[in-house]
């Protein structure tokens, strides 16, 4: 089912952002793509809401749920209409922070590993990146395959985490000056690395920073985020080496700083925010 609509959408979304805007488009897909994870998100997170926010009633909770659904619906949808779209309408919808950040670490010949949050349109900065015209493979978790699947006309390769990470085939991609982009939440941490985020303590895993010590690679970091489905900021910084947990802390602080100017404004945002960091 899921094929069948890739391949409609295929040919319907460019007319559609061309007689109705972009951000219309997005709404009117919201509501007819087929819905992800509704179930999980109006039960999982509301009891995880309440545990957050004890003394808020109900109606905010439903609220706050809602804005996640939102939320993870732009998300999906990313993945079916960007890649479908001109260049010129992308340069519109994207504000761009460090993009200087992937030209200097391709100049050095060896690649890039490019570490995103798990977190906000996570599949925008592929999309911007490959629009571009930069080759560019994506490590995934069986769970996130399907949406990987929509952007496989302009990815190299979709490399799934499961497999052992596809060291070799990783390290191929890396010889040939290529981009591998992955995310790098803090749940997967073995030997966390801590940082401050809004006053809290971060832990994220340190360990990705070493394999891009083994293969010469470069190493940045991404995130993406949004306040309305046509409008989308991508944010680029560089990891310099590697030094110990205080230049790791540094590090996180500069790319959470966009960040924070979200959640400190939106309860689902702060909410997702602390789940996503393990606080």
């Amino acid at each position: 089912m899921e094929r069948v609509m890739r391949k409609v959408l295929s040919s319907c979304i460019p007319l559609m952002v061309d007689s109705l805007g972009l951000s219309a488009t997005y709404r009117l897909l919201a509501h007819v793509v087929p819905a992800r994870d509704e179930r999980f998100i109006a039960s999982f997170h509301k009891r995880g809401l309440r545990q957050f926010f004890p003394d808020r009633g109900e109606m905010w909770l439903d609220d706050v749920v809602q804005r996640l659904r939102h939320h993870n619906r732009w998300s999906y949808l990313d993945s079916l209409i960007l890649p479908r779209l001109p260049m010129d309408i992308i340069e519109e919808a994207f504000q761009v922070d460090g993009w200087d950040v992937i030209d200097r670490a391709l100049d050095r010949g060896r690649g890039l590993i490019l570490y995103g949050i798990h977190y906000g349109r996570i599949w925008t900065g592929i999309i911007y990146i490959c629009k571009r015209g930069y080759r560019l493979s994506t490590i995934v978790r069986l769970k996130g395959l399907g949406a990987a699947r929509n952007l496989e006309p302009c990815l190299t390769g979709i490399l799934i985490d499961a497999e052992a990470f596809s060291k070799e085939r990783v390290y191929e991609r890396l010889r040939q000056n290529e981009i591998i982009l992955t995310m790098a939440d803090g749940g997967v941490a073995r030997r966390p690395v801590e940082t401050r985020f809004l006053g809290q303590t971060v832990r994220l895993s340190p360990s990705f920073i070493k394999f891009a010590q083994e293969t010469g690679a470069a190493l940045a970091w991404w995130i993406g985020l949004s306040r309305r489905p046509d409008r989308i900021e991508l944010h680029f910084q560089e990891a310099p080496a590697y030094r110990g947990g205080d230049s790791f802390g540094r590090q996180m602080e500069i790319l959470l700083r966009p960040l924070a100017t979200y959640v400190r404004s939106d309860p689902s945002q702060w909410y997702s925010a602390r789940r996503m960091l393990g606080l």
